[in-house]
């Protein structure tokens, strides 16, 4: 399964960079900031070049950002069924994907890792003094 980190700026580059830190150098997985100056359509395009050099046959997980935003709104452009797109990308979402992908489905796959990015929302001070 091939894997696209969509974001604004240098985003998709350091959340693939920490997630990297922790799993190692990946494969099948490519990165695409949206940086001043890009426009909606060069940015699509930039896109879906980096989904086609897989082959037509490629199951993809897009991870973008922020729902409402250029590279969300390019995310949602791309959806098909062996393209599938979340938002609201965090690291525990994407480990986890990087961790199971080569063993689940596209569709079990984006059920999993949204809860995996869910579960990585934490008040931390709450949850802290609860245990006091």
């Amino acid at each position: 399964m091939v894997i696209g980190i969509l974001g604004h700026g240098e985003f998709p580059e350091g959340l693939l960079s920490a997630a990297e830190l922790i799993c190692g150098k990946q494969e099948k997985l490519f990165t695409a900031g949206l940086h001043p100056g890009d426009s909606p359509e060069a940015y699509a395009e930039r896109v879906k070049t980096n989904i086609e050099k897989y082959g037509p046959d490629a199951e993809v997980l897009l991870l973008a950002d922020l729902k409402g935003g250029t590279p969300g709104n390019i995310a949602a452009m791309m959806l098909s069924d062996s393209v599938a797109c979340l938002t609201g990308a965090n690291l525990p979402m994407l480990l986890h994907i990087l961790l199971s992908r080569e063993s689940a489905s596209l569709s079990d796959l984006v059920s999993e890792a949204l809860k995996a990015g869910l579960e990585g929302l934490t008040d931390l001070g709450a949850e802290l003094r609860e245990l006091k």
